[in-house]
């Protein structure tokens, strides 16, 4: 039985939906978790439909977002980051 999502998750998504998107490391910071949780998190989220990853930048740090950023981050980060 599924007890719904997490401090985490839910701290994430409050994050992600104010800033439109974020970098896994920095998120992690600003939701005060560790990486690994973090990591997690953002997971399970994207299996849900509930954030996207963006890209990855150039040292291998995540870009996520909520889906419904995508047409405006698509165009900010076109040209800075490579497809997972």
């Amino acid at each position: 039985m599924s007890r719904g999502p997490g401090r985490v998750m839910v701290a994430l998504l409050e994050t992600l939906e104010q800033d439109c998107s974020g970098i896994s490391g920095e998120l992690a910071a600003r939701v005060g978790s560790s990486s690994e949780s973090t990591r997690r998190a953002l997971r399970k989220l994207r299996a849900s439909g509930r954030v996207a990853l963006l890209g990855v930048q150039a040292d291998g740090a995540r870009v996520w977002f909520v889906p419904s950023a995508a047409r405006f981050l698509a165009l900010l980060y076109r040209d800075r980051l490579r497809q997972p």
